[in-house]
């Protein structure tokens, strides 16, 4: 009887244990709504959303934190060109019935908050260097996206969008090698 007893007191810790399993990986997905997107759909458009963000936030950091007019050129080329990209994707996804996400994932955060802390030549430096960085992972994305994902919208979106991001990516190519050498040379 003892036995049972203890199994029996164990029974609502291990059903607790369970709904807050439950809960919590719900908790995780409670704004992931893909509407008509099909799942690889979606997540392309979530990364892609959050991405853009990600350049629109650093672009205003470099506008305050560079000396460089190039970088600052830079910046404000990257605010205007991914809020303009954001808002057709959100008119995609809201013509589908999905949701995008509004917050960046905690690492952008984390770099977002990284570069912000620097000003001048080291700002610039890092600042580029994420640039290529994105832009390269951004370029291999809307490459695999405009193949790949079903809908027509997203797809067009995606091969639309992959000629600014390979722009986009020349750009800081360029500006990243003349910033280096600016660094170098003081």
């Amino acid at each position: 009887m003892k036995t049972n007893l203890k199994t029996l007191a164990a029974l609502p810790l291990a059903v607790l244990m369970t709904q807050f399993a439950v809960v919590s990986a719900f908790a995780a997905d409670v704004n992931d709504n893909p509407g008509q997107l099909t799942a690889a759909d979606y997540k392309f458009a979530k990364e892609a959303a959050r991405g853009g963000q990600f350049e629109v936030n650093l672009g205003n950091v470099a506008q305050s934190n560079s000396k460089n007019a190039s970088v600052q050129q830079f910046g404000q080329h990257m605010v205007a060109d991914h809020t303009k990209a954001g808002q057709d994707l959100q008119a995609i996804a809201t013509r589908k019935g999905a949701t995008l996400p509004a917050d960046l994932t905690s690492h952008q955060q984390k770099e977002i908050d990284k570069l912000s802390k620097l000003t001048g030549p080291q700002f610039d430096k890092a600042y580029m260097a994420v640039m290529v960085r994105a832009h390269k992972m951004d370029e291999k994305a809307f490459k695999n996206a405009a193949d790949d994902v079903q809908d027509g919208d997203l797809k067009a979106f995606a091969a639309n969008t992959l000629t600014i991001v390979q722009s986009h990516l020349k750009m800081a190519e360029d500006l990243d090698g003349s910033v280096k050498n600016e660094v170098s040379v003081r």
